[in-house]
C-alpha cells in the first residue's frame, strides 16, 4: 500500500478519521452563526466541555428542570437499610392421606407376586403347578384393582366444572 502524498490525510489513519468525525459533530451541534472548528484540537476541547456540562447536568442554555429526575444524581456513600418485609413462611402442608387398606393390599399383590416369582426359585422352591398359578392370579388381581381405582370416580383435583364445552 503506498502512502498518500504529503498534505492529504491518510484515510487509514485512525486519528485523522476521529478528527474528521469530531469536526462534523461539532459542526452539527453549533448554531449557524458560529464558524466550525478548524482543527481537531478545538473539536476535542469542545467535545470535552460538552461532556463535562452533560455530566454536571447543565444544559446549553435552556432550563430543562422537568428532566431533573433522569439526570445523574450525586452518589452518597450511605446505604439505606432495606425494610425487612419478613421471611416467607409456607403454609402448613396438607395431612398425608392414609391409604385404603384395599389399595395397600393391591400394591402388595402387584409388586410382591413378581418378586416372589423371582426370589422363590432362587431359594429352591418349585413354582410349577398351583403355586405358580396362584402368583399369577395374585398379581393380576392386585394390578386389576389398582387400574379399576384409577378409572372410577372423579379425580381429587376435579372441581364442579367439566372444562370447556365445544
Amino acid at each position: 500500500m503506498s502512502s498518500p502524498p504529503s498534505g492529504t490525510p491518510d484515510p487509514e489513519d485512525p486519528q485523522s478519521i476521529d478528527a474528521a468525525c469530531h469536526r462534523i459533530v461539532a459542526g452539527y451541534e453549533r448554531d449557524g452563526n458560529e464558524p466550525a472548528a478548524t482543527n481537531a484540537e478545538d473539536a476535542e476541547t469542545e467535545d470535552e466541555q460538552e461532556t463535562e456540562s452533560f455530566l454536571r447536568g447543565a444544559s446549553a442554555g435552556d432550563d430543562w428542570s422537568e428532566w431533573d429526575d433522569v439526570r445523574p444524581q450525586p452518589v452518597s456513600d450511605e446505604v439505606e437499610p432495606a425494610e425487612d418485609e419478613g421471611h416467607y413462611v409456607p403454609p402448613e402442608p396438607a395431612p398425608v392421606r392414609v391409604a385404603d387398606p384395599k389399595v395397600r393390599w393391591a400394591w402388595i399383590a402387584a409388586i410382591g407376586a413378581p418378586l416372589a416369582a423371582i426370589l422363590l426359585p432362587l431359594l429352591g422352591w418349585n413354582l410349577s403347578g398351583f403355586s405358580g398359578f396362584a402368583l399369577v392370579v395374585i398379581f393380576l388381581s392386585g394390578f386389576g384393582y389398582l387400574i379399576s381405582q384409577l378409572l372410577a370416580g372423579p379425580r381429587i383435583d376435579d372441581g364442579p366444572d367439566d372444562g370447556a364445552v365445544v
